[in-house]
């Protein structure tokens, strides 16, 4: 899979377009999550913690988006916005991570299953925004699976451990094709950017060429137009010299000037086709008599 520095900006810039759409429900979340808490339990820690994700949204929002919208509009390399971005959801997770740690004590309680839902759930809605840039999902779910997981084993639930362990492994596989399938539409797109200009190129060359050949074509016929009409006046100076004089000759004489009047005409009609070409003739539509034309030929 390509993974130049063009398709990872682009990585980049999917993951930044979801956050925006993600950060506010993510916030109100945390509300909820620190609201149904504090419900069961009435301990400070839980608005510390609900002070510390908002101000990370916040910081976010102010910080980081106008940040990576400078290095968008500059065209730079994502390679600082990279490393900001990937330690922002490191902290976000740790943060989450702190749930079990802190507030998943009596595995009885309606709290116990709610926090472990909405873990479960922050994990599965935060794969469509953060899986373009892979590095940026696993450093945010592994803090909130190792947490999970190490909390359900040291309160003895070990098989809700293992299952930890388990949906940790599908969720980075998923993860995994879900990445992919970005990166690849990502990179078809820049082919195709690759072959419309190419394709754009091509047709611009084409053109040059076709206005090349219309004003060599024109040049053309103007430089042989000049010895043609002198081979004319010459032949019409010979008929007139014979007279009558020589019936032998004169025919002759006749069907070259026939000849020259033909060729006369087929150097006027390629300057015009040139001129037509080159959009320097102006064109009126007009009837034709066929019979002359048919005639003639």
């Amino acid at each position: 899979m390509n993974n130049t520095p063009s398709v990872i900006n682009e990585q980049i810039d999917y993951v930044f377009k979801q956050l925006k759409i993600t950060g506010w429900p993510h916030a109100a979340v945390v509300t909820l999550t620190t609201y149904a808490i504090w419900q069961y339990q009435h301990h400070w820690g839980i608005w510390l913690w609900f002070a510390m994700l908002q101000s990370s949204h916040f910081m976010r929002v102010r910080i980081l988006d106008p940040f990576w919208a400078r290095y968008k509009a500059a065209g730079r390399d994502y390679l600082h916005v990279r490393i900001l971005l990937a330690l922002g959801m490191l902290a976000t997770g740790c943060m989450w991570a702190a749930i079990p740690v802190f507030f998943m004590q009596d595995a009885q309680s309606e709290n116990f299953v709610f926090v472990s839902i909405t873990l479960a759930g922050m994990i599965s809605a935060t794969l469509p925004a953060l899986a373009a840039y892979l590095p940026a999902y696993l450093l945010f779910v592994l803090p909130i699976f190792a947490s999970l997981a190490a909390r359900y084993y040291l309160i003895g639930m070990e098989a809700a451990a293992f299952l930890t362990v388990t949906f940790l492994a599908a969720m980075g596989g998923i993860s995994y094709i879900i990445n992919q399938i970005i990166t690849r539409s990502i990179t078809i797109d820049f082919k195709n950017q690759a072959l419309l200009l190419e394709v754009t190129d091509a047709k611009e060359k084409a053109e040059e060429a076709n206005q090349a050949k219309s004003r060599f074509l024109a040049a053309a016929s103007h430089d042989l137009r000049q010895p043609l009409q002198a081979l004319g006046l010459i032949l019409e100076s010979i008929r007139l010299r014979l007279g009558t004089s020589d019936s032998t000759i004169a025919p002759l004489v006749g069907q070259c000037i026939e000849s020259h009047d033909a060729l006369s005409a087929l150097l006027n009609a390629l300057l015009e086709l040139s001129r037509l070409e080159s959009h320097e003739l102006e064109v009126h539509a007009m009837s034709l008599p066929l019979r002359d034309l048919v005639g003639s030929i």
